[in-house]
């Protein structure tokens, strides 16, 4: 009798055991993609969270557990579900309306790694599909476009690729900081910094490599922003005596900034822009102490675009109050604050025409931009065309003869020293 007791739950548990062997083996079946498709499928014919919990159990490989579903009313509702030791992100937005959305976002590991994202119409189209990449150190690599049936890649992106050779080139070097530059634009390729073998002076702060390839993962890596090409170029165009030294800026750890200072003092940097900006003083402390560390290292930096006076409401790394740091904003052409640029007696230095300017982006392609992070490359530029006339100069005297150039800024004073006008910016180092 006691020997019967005993086999019985044994049967049973090995019973479970191969159930749940089964299951795991059939989940390990489905592709991430078969689950981004039928998940896609299922949330967009789900107008209400209360729709999409009762078809979840469809999804398949699904463990059922939802994280958040989160019911946004007449917008739609949100959702996160676990799959195993992935996640499902879904989203139906604005359900009731012809330009209503359905998103779905896969992420990978226990990182949560971004690897699939599709998104359908209102009328459940397949719009977007979209599928990235990473390298054996986990930084992105490629980011794929894909047909509506989620098979055949039409575009492939690299987001990571190699610099190509280019011969070393002299001149003024200026490190921009920013989301790295587009390398593979010949007109940016061409006026790289370099050691004597070829090599790029500059590096990847935020992937930790030496390719600094303009990408922004945020807020979205499946589409991606560029912007430090567009800096790179306004600067480049100041004089042809000028090579740019590229970082990409650690947005992953700010507390690099002032290894990314020392590197750039250390390979040659004369003048470093930053046209980046920000609320959060603790994430610019490193690159303050770095500024008072580096007194011979000229920064040019943007005020900002919140349409505030900084001097009361900071913004940083602006409101840092250092000697040689020279703050930016920027102007209309007619010579009047932009109506979006930030302004402060104390802590802005000077404007400079900058609301409708003409730039090379990221598919070296002309554009016209505008924004305080342009103000502050053209300063950085018109600066290391007048470094490239006498190399020698020191730094009070480089400051000095940009401020000598500002004059009164028309609507009242609202900077330290005043506009730089137009006349100022001519290309090919007539400055």
């Amino acid at each position: 009798m006691s020997k019967r007791y005993w086999v019985a739950p044994g049967v049973i548990l090995l019973a479970v055991w191969f159930v749940l062997c089964k299951s795991v083996a059939s989940e390990e079946l489905i592709r991430p993609e078969e689950m981004v498709q039928q998940a896609l499928r299922l949330a967009c014919n789900a107008p209400t969270s209360n729709h999409f919990e009762q078809v979840l159990y469809k999804l398949p490989g699904s463990r059922n557990f939802i994280h958040s579903l989160k019911n946004l009313n007449k917008a739609g509702w949100r959702a996160e579900v676990s799959t195993g030791t992935d996640m499902l992100l879904l989203e139906r937005a604005m359900p009731h309306r012809a330009g209503g959305n359905t998103i779905v976002q896969y992420e990978e590991g226990m990182e949560r790694r971004p690897r699939w994202m599709a998104i359908a119409s209102s009328s459940c189209s397949v719009k977007t599909v979209r599928r990235l990449d990473y390298d054996k150190n986990g930084a992105l690599s490629k980011l794929h476009y894909l047909d509506a049936e989620f098979s055949k890649i039409g575009v492939t992106m690299d987001l990571n690729p190699p610099i190509p050779f280019s011969d070393p080139k002299s001149g003024i070097q200026v490190a921009v900081v920013d989301t790295g530059v587009n390398y593979l634009l010949p007109e940016i390729n061409a006026r790289l910094a370099r050691e004597a073998s070829g090599e790029v002076r500059g590096y990847d702060f935020w992937d930790l490599d030496h390719r600094p390839f303009d990408v922004n993962p945020i807020p979205s890596p499946f589409f991606p922003t560029h912007h430090g090409t567009k800096i790179a170029s306004i600067v480049i165009k100041a004089s042809p005596d000028i090579t740019v030294m590229p970082y990409r800026f650690p947005r992953s750890d700010m507390s690099r900034m002032g290894d990314l200072i020392a590197h750039a003092s250390r390979n040659g940097a004369r003048i470093v822009n930053v046209s980046l900006a920000s609320s959060e003083f603790d994430k610019w402390s490193g690159f303050r102490d770095a500024v008072a560390r580096y007194p011979r290292l000229l920064f040019v930096v943007a005020a900002g675009n919140d349409a505030r006076d900084i001097d009361i409401d900071p913004i940083y790394p602006a409101a840092f109050d250092s000697p040689n740091l020279i703050v930016v904003t920027a102007s209309t052409n007619q010579g009047y604050l932009a109506s979006y640029a930030n302004w402060g007696i104390q802590s802005v230095d000077l404007v400079a025409p900058a609301n409708k300017i003409e730039v090379t982006d990221f598919n070296g392609q002309p554009k016209w931009v505008g924004g305080s992070s342009y103000a502050a490359a053209r300063v950085s530029g018109l600066a290391a065309c007048i470094l490239a006339k006498k190399p020698s100069m020191y730094l009070d005297e480089l400051q000095q003869r940009l401020f000598e150039k500002a004059q009164k800024v028309r609507g009242g004073r609202m900077v330290r020293y005043g506009l730089i006008p137009e006349s100022h910016f001519n290309e090919n180092g007539i400055c």
